[in-house]
């Protein structure tokens, strides 16, 4: 892997370590878990579900999916550098919001690779994450349908130097000031990431 930057937020880094922490009490607790059903009383099983399909699984998240917490009108971390595999999570943490590739299908200036799909999906309360795997090398710039002059990410797949790349162009006259000046920084991000 090439360096994969990640910003981290101090609620992410606090999330982690309560996670962990709970798990190492989890594990020190013994015993084989048995004896529940889920309501909390203690009368069961401890089959948790599964003769009723419910195999246990609290949803089809990726497990080693990097993750890109969606929340008050930011992505965190607002770039990444990932390998070509690799899947991405972007992750509702508050608001209403959308992933959506800058891309001529969705009648925005092409600042991902050729070939690739036009993604724009929900990320909310009723949708609370979207995942892709990210195969072609090269810069991805995204935004928020919701808020797109303040809310752009960029997504760098290790692997495509070439500066000329849909990804690290100027951005077009449609760009709101603010929103230029985001994509001109995450721009300057990249090709340092990239060394060129």
């Amino acid at each position: 892997m090439t360096g994969n930057r990640v910003r981290r937020s101090r609620r992410q880094i606090l999330a982690g370590a309560g996670a962990m922490l709970l798990a190492g009490l989890a594990g020190c607790s013994g015993g084989d878990g048995g004896g529940g059903n889920g309501n909390g009383n203690g009368n069961g099983d401890g089959s948790n579900g599964e003769e009723n399909g419910d195999d246990g699984m609290e949803d089809d998240r990726t497990e080693d999916a990097e993750e890109i917490n969606v929340e008050a009108n930011d992505f965190n971390p607002q770039i990444i550098e990932i390998e070509p595999g690799t899947t991405v999570r972007w992750e509702h943490r508050g608001g209403t919001h959308t992933v959506t590739f800058y891309h001529e299908d969705n009648e925005r200036q092409q600042r991902v690779p050729e070939g690739v799909e036009a993604v724009d999906e929900d990320i909310n309360p009723g949708s609370e994450f979207y995942e892709f795997t990210f195969e072609e090398p090269g810069v991805y710039d995204y935004f928020c349908q919701e808020h797109p002059e303040q809310m752009i990410g960029s997504i760098i797949v290790a692997g495509n130097d070439d500066p000329d790349q849909p990804g690290l162009q100027e951005p077009g006259e449609e760009f709101e000031p603010f929103a230029a000046q985001e994509i001109r920084s995450l721009n300057d991000e990249a090709r340092n990431i990239l060394g060129i």
